[in-house]
């Protein structure tokens, strides 16, 4: 399935995953995600003071209903020292015959308030295609205006593209590549690694980032595995296979703030913080990707 199956939640079918399965031996002896209480002698582990970036207000409702300004908004870095926070959940599509995976932003300052979730990017499997292929669209926009695919020819391996043509075809600018994910599973009790590229443009030039999860640690006392989440309790609620942090290649300082962290608070609702050098699109490419396993 696409968002892992908790204990006590009913089996979904999901169509942007193809397959499905139980988790061998349920929840009880494997939680994934980490302690959901805080680990003080963990240098992981802080309450963030930083700046949050984003539209809000009158702007916000403004941008979300026009292409020219959402679409280079969620391209766009978020900028050094500040944090993007975002809802990732899942809705069930035209006629409920299927379910969509949609992107939310929350407006600045407001996160522990404000319950609507203001809806950027949905996620949509194409049903007759050969090869995994999911379209990104614009949610809100008439006519669901595309933004990016990500497309899988190899196992585990996914690529996002942007809007563009295949080369060789007539009309508009010739597709580009935003972004590469490779995930490896070891089993539905191991945790899921997650290595990915991103590009990103500024007109001709692009500059590239490597970037990886960060590894679980394991507590024998309690037989499962955790991660050092910030604000746990508040943008970390639940235990979830799909519940990770993302750090930038070369980072080594455990103290860094991390690029991706993505947290259950419900159920098929996650919270998404996004930081440098991460775009919206990019880290909403990362977590579907991740999901797929």
């Amino acid at each position: 399935m696409f968002f892992m199956q908790d204990e006590g939640e009913e089996s979904q079918q999901n169509p942007l995953v193809d397959g499905g399965g139980e988790i061998e031996g349920g929840l009880d002896n494997f939680l994934w995600g980490g302690t959901l209480e805080k680990v003080d002698d963990d240098p992981y582990v802080s309450e963030t003071g930083e700046p949050e970036y984003g539209p809000g207000g009158e702007d916000l409702e403004r941008i979300i209903h026009t292409k020219s300004e959402l679409g280079p908004l969620m391209k766009k870095q978020v900028p050094k020292g500040q944090v993007m926070r975002c809802i990732v959940k899942r809705e069930k599509g035209m006629l409920g015959l299927s379910e969509d995976i949609v992107l939310c932003v929350q407006e600045p300052s407001k996160w522990e308030s404000d319950k609507k979730h203001h809806r950027v990017l949905l996620a949509q499997k194409k049903q007759k295609s050969s090869t995994l292929n999911i379209h990104i669209n614009f949610p809100e926009i008439m006519g669901r205006q595309l933004l990016a695919k990500i497309r899988s020819l190899d196992k585990n391996e996914y690529t996002l593209y942007d809007d563009g043509k295949k080369a060789g075809k007539k009309g508009g600018q010739e597709r580009k590549e935003l972004g590469h994910c490779k995930v490896t599973t070891s089993g539905a009790t191991k945790p899921i690694t997650l290595d990915c590229t991103v590009k990103l443009y500024e007109d001709v030039l692009s500059t590239t980032y490597e970037l990886h999860t960060v590894e679980p640690k394991f507590n024998k006392e309690k037989n499962s595995y955790y991660l050092p989440f910030e604000r746990v309790g508040e943008r970390v609620t639940m235990n979830s296979r799909h519940n990770f942090l993302l750090k930038k290649t070369e980072d080594s300082f455990k103290k860094k703030k991390k690029p991706l962290q993505i947290g259950k608070i419900d159920k098929g609702l996650f919270a998404l913080d996004v930081r440098f050098p991460l775009s919206p699109l990019h880290a909403f490419m990362i977590v579907l990707c991740h999901m797929q396993e």
